[in-house]
């Protein structure tokens, strides 16, 4: 009878199965026949041995392996490359006693470093195999020794014990393989085989329960491309919540509204119509509606447009005179309209790009960045065809019942008291920073540290072998590479000339990879010349046997230069022939040469008998010729790994590393600059020499002599808090080290004192004592006691106003709020638009006349400038024909200079100056008694913006912004008062401690 057995929910009964079974019982007399195994002891131990081994879970053994390395930042460290992840081979002498290191110096002298648990550190073993992961000794892929400071540049070789581990055997994994198929029993590994086959592309790294998501992955898969596989999506990897929008919605496509076209109306007509606009029907009907249009059969269709303009009861109102009979059948055709705004311009629907407005785009919203989940979404969900793009979602949720008395402590009663939105929150980050500034950054010397690269093949030096002549020009080199194999990076090479030949090849780049460098010189130029042009003083001169070429042409063929003559297809010039080659014998001239035929008459000149034929006779000089030598091991580039901190000047380069061959090392020669902080500057290396003959090449800048102590102090956030006495600077501890993990004795503490100014605001530090040791910049704090910091800066007195004192409901525009007094009603909250003025306003007190002009019988007076909201108003006094006087009619408001005045109208010459009141005020500047509002001017935008019981306090949302508005916190401050500064996160329990009573809780 099979047997079966049931595992977890959810997974198939097996039959035949044998998970219920024990490992298997080897009897070998039961596989192997008894006359094979006769007096066959060893074959029996052997197979014995191995079906043990084919049972065993795991298997363990260590053997002896040496490795190389080359000492760097004072360590030598080994590791044991493991490319195709096979996590099977651990460093495990965490002692060194079964190890020995030797180091090697660049002149090949032996040094055996002792090694034990001090200096020995191994690690990098995470995700140990098997039993291994409970080990308590040290073991990992990575063995360092620590301490070799004397040996920086020396090839190192470690010999040590290496551990390995063998997983389960065969017999044991199908003794097993049940259970493995079990997704809620089955071990780690078998989870990770299933993943790769059905959710490779799911990230390991992923937080969720990948049991669960493994279980249900076909459902996902089943839902691919949907709106509701992207939730699931991130439910299910990230836990996030997200939404999902269709950009194409909010794009203007002419006429693509829902449109509603109401069914028609009949009616009869009762009593006929003679060219009327009125007309009576049998029985009203509520459908018949304004606007609709009047068709009657064989009298008026829709173009005759006649619309109905009025309706009462069974009484027709239309639009246009109609004649009609008793009893008429008449038909109401009513005005369709859109259900949306899909057709029209509006605040979403509107011209849009055609990326991210297209048919096929969508957005996703999320509070997980994009890098984070768009390759696997790419596989896993995104339909192809679309585009989607990605924008962060951020919620808060603010709960009415628990924070309305919160938040109504967070705003000035009779004012505008308002409930925090999402749109509030760059404000409300801005509100809390003030609680966290200023800030104090500390920064240390620190020593610079380089990374260099080497380049091999490098063209290094060039022999001119044939330096030609004739050339004209610089001729172009080019190179190639003629060993094997042939890859090379381009070298950049400039030839140099004198009198016509080359004389030397600059390398300005030597390139790189070179195997055997070889060169071709370009050849020269042709010498052009009209071989025609016969006779004496001509170009040919068969007088005095010379021929007249350019001047740069004769100084490019000194005497004793070859060239080669040609007639260019025409006949040549007599005493010349085509093809051959001739000497410069002499330069008579500056634009003159002889030839000889050096060969056969050497020393006597060519005599020309005749004219050649044409014009294009020519000569051309001999192709100049090089070799090229290649160097292997030069310096390519310097990268700054640390950029240290207050060097003093620019550090010098120091160089060491293995030669290629003993004396083979040439050093290289580099300056870096420094910034303003004393920092190696990447943009400012220069590569005087690349040296040469390195295997290995280590670069190191000298070291910062004030290494581990404060170079400076960075003080930001100043002004958002003034103090009554000076802050104390708090630094920490160094922390440097011995070799045996002891603090130095030579550490010192770091000390600095601020200085205020008489605001009480931070205005600078002096650091009293750099303090030494200190491995990184520390983390500096401020001491002060709550009661000595002034939260809000230049905080006044704020004076007591009830400015709704006015029985008038306020309306739209400007109106007079009458003297304030103390029995003032509360009214209508008066809006500004902007907030009510605290402090100086500034106003036109009177008029005095510069010019009082002539000719004027009208005059009007204008001003501009001086920084008012409001500017000023004022009337001119004409009298015989001048400007006698200008009255104020009312001051402005907010000017913080004398306006400039303007006359115009139809007398000249007429000219003023404003006299100013800059201090005028509503604001308290020391304690005196209340003051009340004189009569002032309003600007009134939102009459129902008020703050009233019934409104549940809560804010009415409109353009004018959180930040300017006039809500005031229990510090009696606008939220401008609190800060401009941005932080990225604080914990709500902190924000909470310091923000004035006001709760707000964030999710």
């Amino acid at each position: 009878m099979a047997h079966k057995t049931s595992l977890t929910p959810g997974i198939v009964e097996l039959e035949n199965s044998t998970l219920h079974e024990t490992k298997e019982d080897i009897r070998l007399d039961q596989l192997i026949p008894a006359d094979i195994l006769h007096d066959r002891n060893q074959l029996r131990q052997f197979l014995e041995a191995y079906y043990a081994f084919m049972n065993m879970d795991e298997f363990i053994y260590q053997e002896t392996e040496t490795f190389n390395d080359v000492v760097l930042d004072n360590i030598a460290r080994f590791r044991i490359p493991d490319p195709d992840n096979e996590n099977n081979r651990f460093f495990t002498d965490e002692t060194g006693a079964d190890s020995t290191l030797v180091v090697t110096s660049p002149t090949g002298v032996n040094t055996t470093i002792p090694l034990d648990d001090i200096n020995v550190a191994i690690t990098n073993g995470n995700e140990l195999p098997g039993s291994l992961v409970e080990s308590t000794s040290e073991i990992g892929k990575t063995f360092a020794v620590n301490g070799l400071n004397l040996y920086n540049g020396y090839t190192a070789t470690l010999t040590t014990i290496v551990k390995y581990w063998v997983g389960p055997g065969p017999s044991w994994v199908m003794n097993n393989i049940e259970k493995a198929m079990d997704i809620d029993k089955n071990e780690t590994n078998y989870l990770e085989l299933m993943q790769k086959e059905i959710a490779a592309a799911i990230p390991r790294d992923v937080t969720v329960n990948k049991r669960n998501l493994y279980k249900r992955i076909i459902d996902f898969y089943k839902l691919r491309g949907s709106a509701d596989s992207i939730e699931i999506f991130f439910r299910l990897l990230f836990n996030e919540p997200v939404e999902v929008e269709f950009p194409y919605n909010e794009t203007l496509i002419p006429s693509s509204g829902d449109w509603d076209q109401p069914a028609d109306v009949s009616a009869t007509v009762n009593g006929a119509v003679t060219n009327s606009t009125t007309v009576v029907i049998d029985t009203a009907d509520e459908n018949i509606r304004l606007s609709s249009k009047l068709v009657v059969d064989g009298l008026y269709t829709k173009v005759d447009d006649i619309r109905v303009s009025g309706i009462s009861g069974t009484t027709i109102t239309l639009s246009d005179p109609v004649t009609l009979s008793d009893n008429q059948t008449i038909t109401f055709v009513p005005r369709g309209t859109y259900l949306d705004n899909k057709g029209f311009l509006s605040y979403n629907i509107k011209l849009q790009d055609s990326l991210r407005y297209q048919k096929f785009s969508y957005i996703i919203k999320t509070g997980k960045n994009l890098s984070d989940w768009e390759n696997v979404y790419d596989k896993l969900v995104h339909p192809s065809g679309f585009v989607y793009f990605a924008e962060i979602l951020i919620f808060l949720e603010l709960v009415d019942a628990t924070l309305t008395a919160a938040l109504n402590k967070a705003s000035m009663p009779q004012t505008q008291p308002g409930v925090i939105g999402p749109e509030d929150i760059p404000l409300l980050v801005e509100m809390f920073a003030s609680t966290f500034l200023p800030g104090v950054e500390a920064k240390i010397h620190k020593s610079g540290t380089l990374s260099l690269s080497l380049k091999d093949g490098v063209i290094s030096s060039i022999t001119i072998t044939d330096g030609g002549s004739g050339y004209t020009a610089p001729p172009v080199v080019t190179s190639a590479d003629s060993g094997t194999p042939s890859g090379f990076t381009t070298a950049v090479l400039v030839a140099n000339l004198g009198a016509g030949e080359v004389t030397s090849i600059s390398i300005t780049d030597g390139g790189e990879d070179y195997n055997i460098p070889t060169l071709t010189i370009a050849p020269p130029t042709r010498i052009v010349f009209d071989g025609s042009d016969f006779g004496f003083g001509q170009t040919v001169d068969n007088v005095s046997d010379t021929i007249e070429l350019q001047t740069a042409e004769v100084s490019a063929l000194p005497i004793g230069s070859v060239v080669t003559y040609d007639s260019g297809l025409n006949s040549a010039i007599g005493g010349l022939v085509t093809g051959q080659q001739y000497r410069v014998l002499a330069t008579p001239t500056s634009t003159t040469i002889q030839l000889e035929d050096h060969i056969n008459f050497p020393g006597i000149a060519i005599q020309f008998s005749s004219a050649g034929g044409g014009t294009d006779h020519g000569f051309t000089g001999e192709t100049a010729t090089a070799t090229a030598s290649k160097t292997d091991g030069e310096l390519k580039s310097v990268s700054i790994v640390e950029p240290g901190f207050g060097y003093a000047s620019a550090p010098s380069i120091t160089f060491n590393g293995t030669e290629q061959s003993s004396g083979s090392g040439v050093n290289p020669s580099v300056t870096i600059g420094i910034d303003s902080d004393g920092r190696l500057d990447v943009d400012n290396i220069t590569i005087n020499s690349t040296g040469g003959g390195w295997t290995a090449l280590f670069g190191t800048p000298a070291a910062n002599p004030n290494a581990g102590s404060i170079a400076t102090l960075n003080i930001f956030g100043k002004a958002d808090k003034n103090y009554i006495s000076v802050p104390t600077v708090v630094f920490p501890q160094p922390t440097a080290k011995d070799s045996d993990g002891n603090l130095l004795s030579s550490n010192v503490l770091a000390t600095a004192v601020l200085t205020l100014d008489s605001d009480g605001e931070i205005t600078g530090f002096t650091i009293t004592n750099a303090g030494s040791g200190y491995i990184n910049d520390p983390i500096v704090k401020l001491g002060s006691s709550v009661q000595n910091e002034q939260r809000v800066k230049d905080e006044k007195e704020t004076l007591i106003l009830s400015l709704n004192h006015t029985n008038n409901i306020p309306t739209l525009g400007r109106q007079i709020n009458p003297v304030q007094a103390s029995a003032s009603l509360r009214g209508y909250t008066l809006y500004d638009g902007v907030r009510l003025q605290d402090g100086i306003i500034g106003v036109v007190d009177s008029i005095t006349m510069d010019n009082v002009g002539s000719g004027y019988t009208e005059a009007t007076v204008t001003f501009s400038g001086g920084g008012a909201r409001e500017h000023a108003t004022a009337t001119a006094t004409i009298s015989s024909g001048s400007i006698t006087g200008i009255t104020v009619n009312t001051g402005g408001d907010g000017y913080t200079t004398a306006p400039t005045i303007t006359i115009t109208g139809d007398g000249s010459n007429a000219a003023a100056t404003a006299n100013m009141d800059l201090d005028y005020t509503i604001t308290q500047q020391t304690p005196v008694a209340d003051r009340f509002l004189p009569e002032h001017l309003v600007t009134l935008k939102n009459p129902s913006f008020r703050t009233i019981i019934n409104n549940g306090y809560k804010q009415r949302k409109g353009t004018d912004n959180f930040f300017s508005s006039a809500r005031l916190y229990n510090t009696n401050q606008t939220i401008e008062f609190l800060g401009s500064n941005q932080i990225q996160t604080i914990d709500s329990t902190l924000i909470n401690k310091y923000n004035t009573r006001t709760f707000v809780h964030i999710e």
